[in-house]
């Protein structure tokens, strides 16, 4: 297999353009989860009933055992609010630079 072969390969199944587009998916993926970790869970992260400890952090711990089994079902909403503000912010940004093109 010579050089050419190889150029040829790498520009045959756009091997440049997704490595390219996998760096820009990282860097955007980084950049939303700073929104949300510094932007918005700070202003849910806030201590409403006085308790000294963060209502978020008692939504996360809540949890449900039977059977020996225990579903920590507060993770999992919090897991699925993040999910889903990151699903929001993503639409946002859509549209903010579809109106730019």
């Amino acid at each position: 297999m010579s050089n050419i072969d190889f150029i040829n390969f790498i520009n045959q199944n756009n091997i440049v353009e997704s490595i390219v587009s996998t760096i820009i998916g990282f860097k955007t993926q980084e950049l939303v989860e700073s929104i949300i970790d510094n932007l918005i869970l700070p202003i849910i992260n806030r201590d409403a009933d006085g308790d000294g400890e963060s209502d978020i952090n008692t939504l996360e711990k809540i949890k449900f055992k039977f059977s020996g089994i225990t579903i920590y079902i507060g993770s999992f909403i919090l897991s699925l609010i993040k999910y889903l503000l990151i699903i929001y912010i993503v639409y946002i940004f859509q549209k903010v630079f579809k109106n730019f093109s």
